[in-house]
């Protein structure tokens, strides 16, 4: 059974006009120049740490309905590598771009901007909520939960009304030959009105407070808040960005795509808010150096302290002991996060579609048939037929199992293009001598037997391709690893008296020499 494709931020390629493209690929090498100033030996392994991490979450897939996104984490990566973020997601977006693959090759410097724009407000909004006065306070943590939940919320009231607002207008009726959906613009003001109405008003501030009061019950880290609002914005900055390329490139317009695109990312945001909190909360306690927060040692003092001044602890009591054994190894929050990430997934599917092609002589025929890696069949997608000089000899819609079946008239090489919703492209060539003029093959036990034989090699083919994409997960992961001990090794070839001179000057003692006879 078909299914709809993966709605996710990252733009395929033929989608957005070249300058976008090029103005992306310049500021995704901006951004990266400047993360890469003065980057540390120590900072080399916790970069290339986040960015595994961040290439093998694109294949953690979050089921909506008939569709599914992906998990993102560039907040998580912006919150422990700071402004070094645009590093990892520029090495981890052209991983995922060339291996699994996600976006497009001359879409890697716009993915890459609407991705660390985002980590980068993320390391910023975090460093600054963590350092005010209040943060660990309860009246504080309540309101960053209520603030999440009621962004939350006011974000699907206001999605909603616009699908509603907005008709789609037959979904994949209007298919672009580049691109996917073609629709006209949005119509935001009914939904703002809906909004901001002092009834929607009043049930967003209910479900804020309800939230609020459920997670101060749960006994989860001073962080969690934190976490939980910075990843709820992170994801909702990332999915508008995205969108707001979209609209703006003015080579298409992306009514639904955008709408659709939005609405898919809600659940993902929420998701994201409570990994993200659980997550950060998790470090501050056992490695609080991955959050900025860096223990300096006291210097070394020439005296030892006097032992009154280390007074020795007093004993645990018995309440102390049984409030101690009572408290939860895991916050409550994280195990329903875990619980809900297992229960919403999925097979990852990915972007890359897939067609080959069955000639008939004896009914001068070709039947086309697309499938997605994992076996999908695609749904609302076209097949576009081409002869030499791009003349179009027919085009048509696939059908349920994702096949379509034409009929040529003269002999001679023919190109064939499927095109799906959400910019999902293929192309197979077929050669002059897979259509010879009509035969008097008359067999047709023959030919179903040759059928089923090609079938069944179809299913070993795609049997592979589900190998090939764990394979390439397990390259992109290496790579990074292997790019990382590259360049510490770089960076400690260099000759000891070239790094630290003057550390190596004063390290010696003077020599006491004797001048004369006293």
């Amino acid at each position: 059974m078909g299914v709809l494709p993966l709605w996710a931020v990252h733009v395929s390629d033929g989608v957005l006009s070249w300058p976008w493209l090029l103005g992306g690929a310049l500021g995704a090498l901006a951004l990266a120049v400047l993360a890469a100033v003065r980057v540390r030996d120590e900072e080399i392994p916790r970069i290339a740490l986040m960015t595994a991490a961040f290439f093998v979450a694109s294949s953690i897939h979050v089921k909506l309905g008939p569709s599914s996104t992906h998990l993102l984490l560039n907040g998580l990566v912006g919150i422990v590598l700071g402004w070094r973020a645009p590093l990892a997601i520029l090495v981890g977006v052209a991983l995922q771009a060339l291996l699994i693959p996600h976006g497009g090759l001359w879409t890697i410097g716009v993915n890459t901007c609407t991705e660390a724009i985002p980590a980068l407000f993320a390391a910023g909004g975090f460093s600054l909520l963590r350092r005010a006065p209040w943060a660990r306070a309860g009246f504080f943590r309540g309101a960053m939960v209520g603030l999440s939940a009621a962004v939350w919320a006011a974000c699907l009231v206001f999605g909603v009304v616009v699908l509603c607002t907005n008709p789609l207008g037959g979904l994949g009726a209007h298919v672009s030959r580049q691109a996917g959906l073609v629709l006209s613009a949005l119509e935001v003001r009914p939904a703002l009105e809906v909004t901001f109405h002092p009834l929607t008003q009043e049930l967003i501030a209910l479900f804020a407070v309800l939230c609020a009061w459920g997670e101060s019950r749960m006994g989860n880290a001073p962080e969690f808040p934190l976490g939980l609002l910075v990843g709820l914005l992170t994801v909702l900055m990332t999915t508008a960005l995205t969108g707001t390329v979209l609209l703006l490139d003015g080579k298409d317009t992306w009514r639904g795509v955008v709408t659709i695109l939005y609405l898919s990312h809600l659940p993902l945001a929420a998701l994201e808010g409570l990994i993200l909190g659980c997550t950060v909360g998790f470090l501050a306690r056992v490695k609080p150096e991955m959050l900025g927060e860096v223990h300096v040692a006291p210097p070394c003092a020439t005296t030892v302290p006097a032992a009154r001044s280390h007074p020795t602890p007093a004993p645990p009591t018995a309440e102390t002991a049984v409030a101690q054994s009572m408290r939860p190894a895991l916050p409550p929050v994280l195990l329903l996060a875990v619980g809900a990430l297992l229960l919403s997934a999925s097979p990852a599917r990915a972007h890359r579609l897939m067609a080959e092609y069955y000639p008939s002589p004896a009914t001068q025929t070709v039947r086309i048939e697309a499938w997605f890696e994992t076996g999908d069949a695609p749904r609302q997608a076209t097949v576009e037929v081409f002869r030499e000089g791009g003349e179009l000899v027919t085009k048509g819609p696939l059908d349920e199992k994702g096949n379509f079946v034409f009929r040529y008239d003269r002999p001679g090489p023919l190109r064939v293009v499927i095109l799906a919703p959400g910019g999902h492209r293929a192309e197979c060539l077929v050669p002059a001598s897979a259509l010879p003029a009509r035969s008097d093959v008359g067999d047709l036990k023959k030919l179903r037997a040759e059928l089923e034989e090609t079938r069944e090699e179809l299913r070993q083919v795609r049997a592979e391709q589900g190998q090939d994409r764990l394979r390439d997960l397990a390259v992109g992961v290496s790579f990074v690893l292997a790019l990382a001990a590259f360049a510490m090794a770089v960076r400690r070839g260099r000759p000891e008296c070239t790094r630290e001179p003057a550390r190596a000057a004063h390290s010696h003692k003077p020599l006491d020499i004797p001048t004369g006879p006293r």
